[in-house]
Protein backbone atom coordinates (compact mmCIF):
# COMPACT_ATOMS: atom_id res chain seq x y z
CA UNK A 1 0.00 0.00 0.00
CA UNK A 2 2.71 2.48 0.95
CA UNK A 3 4.98 1.48 -1.96
CA UNK A 4 2.19 1.99 -4.49
CA UNK A 5 1.31 5.38 -2.99
CA UNK A 6 4.95 6.49 -2.97
CA UNK A 7 5.34 5.72 -6.69
CA UNK A 8 3.53 8.95 -7.63
CA UNK A 9 2.13 11.97 -5.80
CA UNK A 10 -0.96 10.78 -3.97
CA UNK A 11 -2.94 10.88 -0.78
CA UNK A 12 -3.08 7.57 1.06
CA UNK A 13 -6.25 6.96 3.10
CA UNK A 14 -6.67 4.04 5.47
CA UNK A 15 -10.33 3.73 6.43
CA UNK A 16 -11.24 1.94 9.67
CA UNK A 17 -7.64 2.22 10.85
CA UNK A 18 -8.55 0.65 14.19
CA UNK A 19 -8.63 -2.70 12.38
CA UNK A 20 -4.93 -2.40 11.60
CA UNK A 21 -3.60 -0.25 14.42
CA UNK A 22 -5.27 -1.76 17.45
CA UNK A 23 -3.49 -1.49 20.75
CA UNK A 24 -0.72 -4.08 20.94
CA UNK A 25 -1.47 -4.53 24.64
CA UNK A 26 -4.81 -6.04 23.60
CA UNK A 27 -3.28 -8.45 21.05
CA UNK A 28 -4.11 -12.12 21.46
CA UNK A 29 -1.67 -13.40 18.83
CA UNK A 30 1.91 -12.47 18.00
CA UNK A 31 1.00 -11.74 14.36
CA UNK A 32 -1.26 -8.91 15.57
CA UNK A 33 1.70 -7.23 17.26
CA UNK A 34 3.82 -7.80 14.15
CA UNK A 35 1.12 -6.27 11.93
CA UNK A 36 0.93 -3.12 14.06
CA UNK A 37 4.73 -2.86 14.25
CA UNK A 38 5.05 -3.13 10.46
CA UNK A 39 2.36 -0.54 9.84
CA UNK A 40 3.98 1.84 12.34
CA UNK A 41 7.31 1.45 10.55
CA UNK A 42 5.70 2.09 7.16
CA UNK A 43 3.94 5.16 8.55
CA UNK A 44 7.25 6.53 9.84
CA UNK A 45 8.97 6.08 6.49
CA UNK A 46 6.16 7.31 4.25
CA UNK A 47 6.79 10.84 2.97
CA UNK A 48 3.38 11.50 1.44
CA UNK A 49 0.11 12.58 2.95
CA UNK A 50 -1.35 9.73 5.01
CA UNK A 51 -4.85 9.93 6.49
CA UNK A 52 -6.47 7.39 8.78
CA UNK A 53 -10.13 7.29 9.76
CA UNK A 54 -11.74 5.59 12.70
CA UNK A 55 -14.70 5.98 14.98
CA UNK A 56 -12.86 3.96 17.65
CA UNK A 57 -9.97 6.26 18.51
CA UNK A 58 -9.64 4.68 21.96
CA UNK A 59 -8.75 1.33 20.33
CA UNK A 60 -5.70 2.69 18.49
CA UNK A 61 -2.22 1.84 19.69
CA UNK A 62 -0.69 4.80 21.56
CA UNK A 63 2.39 4.72 19.33
CA UNK A 64 0.24 5.24 16.26
CA UNK A 65 -1.28 8.39 17.73
CA UNK A 66 2.20 9.91 18.11
CA UNK A 67 2.71 9.50 14.37
CA UNK A 68 -0.22 11.71 13.42
CA UNK A 69 0.48 15.42 13.19
CA UNK A 70 -3.22 16.21 13.55
CA UNK A 71 -6.07 14.41 15.21
CA UNK A 72 -9.37 15.78 14.00
CA UNK A 73 -12.65 14.74 15.57
CA UNK A 74 -16.03 14.94 13.87
CA UNK A 75 -18.93 15.01 16.27
CA UNK A 76 -22.61 14.28 15.68
CA UNK A 77 -24.58 17.13 14.21
CA UNK A 78 -26.01 19.89 16.34
CA UNK A 79 -29.79 20.29 16.50
CA UNK A 80 -29.67 23.02 13.85
CA UNK A 81 -27.45 20.95 11.57
CA UNK A 82 -29.74 17.93 11.99
CA UNK A 83 -32.79 19.95 11.05
CA UNK A 84 -31.11 21.50 7.99
CA UNK A 85 -29.82 18.09 6.85
CA UNK A 86 -33.23 16.51 7.41
CA UNK A 87 -34.85 19.13 5.18
CA UNK A 88 -32.12 18.82 2.55
CA UNK A 89 -32.36 15.04 2.30
CA UNK A 90 -36.16 15.01 2.39
CA UNK A 91 -36.20 17.57 -0.43
CA UNK A 92 -33.69 15.55 -2.50
CA UNK A 93 -35.99 12.54 -2.14
CA UNK A 94 -38.92 14.61 -3.43
CA UNK A 95 -40.57 15.06 -0.05
CA UNK A 96 -42.40 18.17 1.05
CA UNK A 97 -40.43 20.62 3.18
CA UNK A 98 -43.61 22.51 4.03
CA UNK A 99 -45.14 19.30 5.40
CA UNK A 100 -42.04 18.75 7.55
CA UNK A 101 -42.30 21.95 9.59
CA UNK A 102 -44.33 20.27 12.35
CA UNK A 103 -41.42 17.86 12.93
CA UNK A 104 -38.79 20.51 13.63
CA UNK A 105 -38.85 20.10 17.42
CA UNK A 106 -38.87 16.29 17.16
CA UNK A 107 -35.92 16.21 14.74
CA UNK A 108 -33.95 18.61 16.92
CA UNK A 109 -34.67 16.80 20.20
CA UNK A 110 -35.31 13.13 19.44
CA UNK A 111 -32.61 12.48 16.84
CA UNK A 112 -29.60 13.69 18.86
CA UNK A 113 -26.48 11.73 17.97
CA UNK A 114 -27.15 11.37 14.25
CA UNK A 115 -24.39 11.95 11.74
CA UNK A 116 -24.66 12.39 7.97
CA UNK A 117 -23.63 8.74 7.71
CA UNK A 118 -26.76 7.75 9.63
CA UNK A 119 -28.97 9.56 7.13
CA UNK A 120 -27.32 7.73 4.21
CA UNK A 121 -28.88 4.25 4.62
CA UNK A 122 -32.33 5.72 5.23
CA UNK A 123 -32.05 7.87 2.11
CA UNK A 124 -30.82 4.86 0.10
CA UNK A 125 -33.77 2.78 1.33
CA UNK A 126 -36.27 5.22 -0.13
CA UNK A 127 -34.29 5.49 -3.36
CA UNK A 128 -34.09 1.72 -3.72
CA UNK A 129 -37.82 1.41 -3.10
CA UNK A 130 -38.44 4.31 -5.47
CA UNK A 131 -40.62 5.93 -2.85
CA UNK A 132 -41.07 9.58 -2.01
CA UNK A 133 -41.30 9.63 1.77
CA UNK A 134 -43.56 11.81 3.81
CA UNK A 135 -41.71 13.84 6.40
CA UNK A 136 -43.15 11.55 9.09
CA UNK A 137 -41.95 8.39 7.30
CA UNK A 138 -38.46 9.83 6.90
CA UNK A 139 -38.40 10.84 10.58
CA UNK A 140 -39.57 7.38 11.74
CA UNK A 141 -36.86 5.61 9.76
CA UNK A 142 -34.19 7.96 11.09
CA UNK A 143 -35.42 7.30 14.62
CA UNK A 144 -35.26 3.54 14.02
CA UNK A 145 -31.74 3.98 12.59
CA UNK A 146 -30.67 5.85 15.71
CA UNK A 147 -32.06 3.17 18.02
CA UNK A 148 -30.19 0.50 16.07
CA UNK A 149 -26.98 2.58 16.05
CA UNK A 150 -27.18 2.85 19.82
CA UNK A 151 -27.30 -0.92 20.16
CA UNK A 152 -31.01 -1.28 20.63
CA UNK A 153 -33.76 -2.82 18.62
CA UNK A 154 -36.73 -0.65 17.73
CA UNK A 155 -39.84 -1.86 19.48
CA UNK A 156 -42.22 -3.82 17.31
CA UNK A 157 -44.78 -1.04 16.86
CA UNK A 158 -42.25 1.63 15.90
CA UNK A 159 -40.44 -0.79 13.57
CA UNK A 160 -43.70 -1.64 11.80
CA UNK A 161 -44.48 2.06 11.50
CA UNK A 162 -41.02 2.86 10.08
CA UNK A 163 -40.83 -0.14 7.74
CA UNK A 164 -44.33 -1.04 6.57
CA UNK A 165 -43.10 -2.63 3.34
CA UNK A 166 -40.99 -5.08 5.33
CA UNK A 167 -43.57 -5.92 7.97
CA UNK A 168 -46.73 -6.13 5.91
CA UNK A 169 -47.86 -9.62 4.93
CA UNK A 170 -48.35 -8.72 1.28
CA UNK A 171 -44.61 -8.20 0.84
CA UNK A 172 -43.44 -11.34 2.63
CA UNK A 173 -42.49 -14.32 0.47
CA UNK A 174 -44.99 -17.14 0.51
CA UNK A 175 -43.94 -20.33 2.19
CA UNK A 176 -44.01 -23.41 -0.01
Amino acid sequence: MFAAAAAEPSVLILDEADSFLQSRSQAKHSWEVTQVNELLTQMEEYEGLFICTTNLLEKLDAASLRRFDWKIAFFPMTASQRWAFFLQELHLLGGSIAAAKHLQVAVRQQLAGLTPGDFAPVTRQFRLLRQVPSAQEYFERLRAELVTKNGGVPDSASYQKAYPEVTSRKNLPLAA
